[in-house]
């Protein structure tokens, strides 16, 4: 039970106060805001430069306005110029947000060969071949066939859990950061069990931890902040998944998808996103607009995209060979959003052969999917593995400040970058 635990709900910024049976620790606001505090928009991005022969830009995206008022300022739009066919692109299209208040504006206009704005192309994809290269190996987590957290900050340092830790990975060096014992420990309400099922991390580089429902942030090594304990709502018998960006909150488990804002919400059904028990690559990703994938796991899952907030929810690429599934994957095995927009899947295609793809956050057609060159390939280095499966059982998370993919697999830590 709880004692005097505060929470905080975020209905124009209404602090709620429940009383339970537990000692109370100071929190801080987490979760999906779903009115903003009035607040002023700012102005509107600049227009994206020239296409031709430039990477790929980004088309211009906004925000909602945050204030009171008439109309949002411009977004910017995309450049012109760029053949569609040969991969060019118009150049980075300005971000804006709502001017005084009013909604901000989506993106401009798409110019030939770009994409109007949504989530827009994003700066981390198409800057030439990217570089495979292992950071570390033989690591001391215990990650076997399946998915597990990971998250990398702005130092570009890495985080990855397993049951029983979460590890940081400073360059190659990696070392303990909070254990499911210092969380247990420190809880002023007893826990007999408690396994770390997933992290994440805000762009603040606060990293948060889900373990058995009870959920922590930590923003020192071995120092945590209680924020919930979602047993109170919901069993955690089988392993959950976390996703927090754009101050969206949401866990995915046995029965379905979980929105936290003030009191938890069952958004999604278990049937709604294709759960089923004992699957091995259960992923959940969710970008800062609250759009979320999720890929159940099992051998044939599809991949489902739904947004937190609710609403339409449904099979984005199922797991078959055909012109209408550009990816042409088999199987899903990891997936994580791109902070510059997007996310990322990593797929065994028809071939069996271990892709990367990014995926534009609105994609719904072949021009919004693209396959990342990699050297050496995710496929030759899993030949040469002594695991069979390695590069076939994955997590990955993308670093905000250069956009390189970290990806773990077994107890090998890797980067893929583009230097």
């Amino acid at each position: 039970m709880w004692d005097s635990l505060t929470r905080f709900g975020w209905t124009a910024g209404v602090v709620i106060t429940l009383s339970g049976a537990c000692a109370s620790k100071d929190e801080k606001p987490f979760g999906l805001q779903l009115q903003p505090s009035a607040g002023k928009g700012g102005s509107g991005g600049s227009k994206g430069g020239n296409g031709g022969d430039a990477p790929e830009g980004s088309g211009g995206s906004s925000m909602a306005g945050e204030g009171s008022g008439a109309t949002p300022s411009d977004a910017g739009s995309p450049g012109a110029g760029g053949d569609a066919s040969s991969g060019a692109q118009g150049g980075t299209g300005g971000s804006a947000r709502g001017g005084t208040g009013g909604s901000g504006a989506r993106g401009g206009s798409s110019g030939t060969g770009a994409t109007a704005g949504g989530a827009g192309k994003p700066s981390t994809v198409n800057l030439g071949t990217a570089h495979l290269e292992q950071i570390v190996t033989e690591a001391p987590w215990q990650i076997g066939q399946q998915t597990t957290g990971i998250a990398v900050d702005h130092d570009g340092r890495v985080y990855v859990s397993d049951e029983d830790t979460v590890y940081r990975v400073t360059g190659s060096k990696v070392e303990p950061f909070i254990t499911a014992a210092e969380i247990r420990d420190g809880l002023s309400f007893d826990v007999q069990f408690l396994r770390i099922d997933d992290l994440d991390i805000d762009p603040d580089d606060v990293v948060y931890v889900l373990a058995s429902g009870v959920l922590v942030s930590v923003a020192k090594p071995h120092e945590f902040e209680f924020l919930l304990d979602m047993r109170q709502y919901t069993d955690f018998y089988e392993a959950a998944h976390l996703g927090i960006a754009g101050g969206y909150t949401a866990v995915a488990k046995n029965d379905g998808l979980w929105r936290v804002a003030g009191e938890p919400e069952n958004v999604y059904t278990a049937e709604e996103l294709g759960w089923s028990s004992g699957c091995a690559a259960e992923d959940l990703a969710v970008a800062h607009t609250g759009t979320f994938l999720y890929q159940p796991g099992c051998n044939g899952s599809p991949l489902i995209r739904g947004h937190v907030g609710g609403g339409e929810v449904g099979v984005l690429y199922d797991t078959v060979a055909s012109d209408d599934n550009p990816l042409e994957a088999q199987n899903f095995l990891c997936v994580a959003r791109d902070p510059a927009g997007g996310f990322y899947v990593v797929v065994d295609n028809d071939l069996n052969h271990t892709e990367l793809y990014h995926l534009d956050e609105q994609v719904d057609d072949r021009t919004a999917v693209r396959r990342v060159d990699i050297d050496p390939t995710l496929q030759s280095e899993r030949e040469t593995e002594e695991s069979a499966f390695a590069m076939r059982y994955c997590s990955i998370a993308v670093d905000p400040s250069d956009g390189s993919v970290s990806l773990v697999t077994f107890a090998d830590l890797w980067r893929i970058g583009w230097d």
